[in-house]
């Protein structure tokens, strides 16, 4: 009687090995992309949060010792072990200026010479 070894051939083996690289090849163009966005909300994320640190650091000066015009020369945030340039522009809209105790601020986030996040906010003194 003959002895039958079970077990995979090599053409088995090969065509195994081709149906794994299609799949691969199908699938690693969406895991790249995928990886892109995500790194790229990661860096808006990042920026937002640049951007919240230079607010919150204007939100205790009193309006009327802000500029009327013009930008601050940009300032470097580090979050995430990334640097964010931030410029903050005063009054670009001066409907939104009317008093001596009102501000138009217009923060830009740039990351890599891109700007990566803008906001617009009004700061204003109540008493």
């Amino acid at each position: 009687m003959k002895n039958r070894v079970a077990g995979f051939t090599l053409v088995e083996v090969l065509v195994a090995l081709g149906v794994l690289a299609l799949v691969t090849s199908a699938v690693a163009p969406s895991f790249l992309r995928f990886m892109h966005y995500n790194t790229r909300t990661e860096i808006k994320t990042e920026a937002i949060q640049a951007a919240q640190r230079v607010l919150d650091e204007l939100r205790l000066s009193d309006p009327r010792t802000l500029p009327t015009s013009g930008s601050t020369p940009s300032e470097t945030v580090m979050v995430g072990g990334r640097s964010y340039d931030v410029t903050v522009s005063y009054c670009e809209n001066a409907t939104y200026c009317p008093s001596e105790n009102t501000r138009h601020l217009t923060v830009d986030v740039v990351y890599k010479g891109e700007q990566v996040y803008e906001v617009e906010t009004v700061y204003t003194r109540l008493r």
